[in-house]
């Protein structure tokens, strides 16, 4: 009975962080807009700094951006999320002079 009880307990308190995990969410294909609403390109990973947090968002912009790789790091601090795509707060002169990402 103490097992059962501890057991409950246990799933009990787990309940928040359990229902927290479902919130997570993969932002790999999610697309980038600017901030009128154009598509940009779309999330094709995520790094992270030296204590495992995500610090950039690799971004492959679409090729009528004219960025040339068109893969680059975009920290994260440089967009926001509206519940269904990232929009970038970067003027045109900033983002060419992102980082270039070469996996």
């Amino acid at each position: 009975m103490k097992f059962r009880t501890l057991a409950i307990c246990a799933a009990v308190a787990a309940g928040p962080a359990l229902a927290q995990s479902t919130d997570l969410r993969d932002p790999e294909d999610i697309r980038v807009v600017d901030g009128s609403g154009t598509r940009m390109g779309e999330v094709e990973g995520v790094l992270v700094d030296g204590t495992g947090m995500p610090a950039a968002f690799v971004v492959d912009f679409d090729r009528r951006v004219g960025l040339d790789p068109d893969e680059r790091a975009v920290p994260i601090a440089d967009m926001s999320f509206d519940g269904r795509v990232y929009v970038l707060d970067l003027t045109p002169d900033a983002l060419s002079a992102l980082p270039v990402w070469d996996d």
